[in-house]
């Protein structure tokens, strides 16, 4: 009854140490554009972001319904944050969830990028510098595994490593 009248269950539920508030506003644009979006997954992305040391990125290796790009974009405009994901899924994505690429657009500083390559051919043509916080994001077609190990070399010594919904690879 609560999710038919707009209410994110997900994100009443969920208590946050001091900053709620302002975890919920920064994250209220992802999560319209993302209804699917896990409000938890997205404060723990965010507050990594935020805490990344200068020089330091967020990278997505796989953009999937995009919110934990956008949880990790919101309210951090100096932040390097940058998604990874083949052309194919990037298009897959506009046709089927118009309201992220929108919402990327809308929220996006310079500092956000979005990459429509292979993890592999990203990593061997365009990356720089340390990855601070990197989400492997879920992908029937590849193992969990190499994404990592291609990451690995790039992470930052301190670095937050997420695997999305691993058991379903």
């Amino acid at each position: 009854l609560l999710r038919r009248m707009g209410l994110p269950l997900d994100a009443l539920n969920t208590r946050l140490p001091g900053e709620g508030r302002s975890m919920r506003r920064r994250l209220r644009a992802a999560r319209r554009a993302c209804r699917t979006g896990n409000f938890a997954v997205g404060a723990i992305i965010n507050r990594a972001v935020s805490g990344l040391a200068p020089g330091e990125a967020f990278v997505a290796l796989g953009v999937g319904d995009g919110f934990p790009l956008l949880a990790a974009i919101s309210g951090n405009p100096e932040k390097p944050c940058i998604g990874v994901d083949p052309f194919d899924a990037i298009e897959r994505a506009r046709e089927e969830r118009p309201g992220f690429l929108q919402s990327f657009e809308s929220l996006r500083a310079p500092e956000h990028r979005l990459h429509r390559l292979s993890f592999r051919d990203y990593f061997s043509q365009l990356h720089e510098g340390p990855i601070g916080c990197c989400l492997i994001g879920r992908s029937a077609a590849i193992d969990p595994l190499e994404r990592l190990n291609t990451a690995e070399p790039h992470l930052a010594e301190n670095s937050v490593v997420l695997v999305e919904n691993v058991q379903d690879a």
